[in-house]
């Protein structure tokens, strides 16, 4: 089953089978904590040691300490109390973790558009969805200078992206067997490759 990870904040929802590999080449020690930072690339000896958000929840002000864990006690002795955890990566490491993820969205996106193309749910005169952009029906500042995509008037596809780790397909105008069709796409999508997709 897909898992969510946080890098620096930034959320993905990915295969067991990814993170199986991270542990495999020793990226990351285990799947307990799955949120990862990187930290100055000189405290190298930080890599696989987790690192505790520590809040003070009486302070008027955002008030909070990242410790390692022989520190916590001492913290929460002080009334702070922990938020939440992140496992220090190396740098080469965490670039790497975040190429293969890319890669692996790269690949969801390339066989969804594909089939919404064969499927008849995409038709653009000019553009793709790569850069993230809604479709317009007109041309604009977007279609123009940034590559967004024209839509024919058979489009049913407004924007496909990934957000906050889920594969998003937006559409519009279409039928209730459409509908069905593309629930059960989603499904097939969701179970291929073990992510989280969303066609509405």
């Amino acid at each position: 089953m897909s898992k969510e990870v946080s890098f620096s904040g930034w959320v993905s929802i990915i295969p067991d089978a990814i993170i199986k590999v991270w542990i495999e080449l020793g990226y990351i020690p285990n799947d307990n904590v799955l949120a990862f930072t990187v930290r100055d690339n000189e405290k190298t000896e930080l890599h696989g040691e987790i690192l505790y958000r520590m809040e003070n929840p009486k302070s008027d002000f955002l008030d909070y300490k990242w410790v390692k864990d022989k520190e916590r006690k001492e913290y929460e002795n002080l009334g702070y109390e922990e938020n939440r955890q992140v496992l220090v990566v190396k740098e080469e490491y965490y670039d790497l973790m975040l190429e293969q993820i890319r890669k692996w969205y790269d690949e969801i996106f390339i066989y969804v558009t594909t089939w919404l193309k064969d499927n008849n749910f995409i038709s653009l005169k000019k553009g793709s969805f790569n850069g993230g952009f809604c479709a317009t029906g007109t041309e604009d500042e977007t279609t123009k200078d940034w590559g967004a995509p024209l839509a024919n008037l058979e489009n049913k596809v407004t924007q496909i992206k990934e957000k906050f780790g889920r594969i998003v397909v937006y559409t519009y105008g279409i039928t209730k067997e459409e509908r069905i069709k593309l629930e059960d796409f989603e499904k097939h999508v969701t179970e291929k490759f073990d992510c989280c997709a969303d066609f509405s």
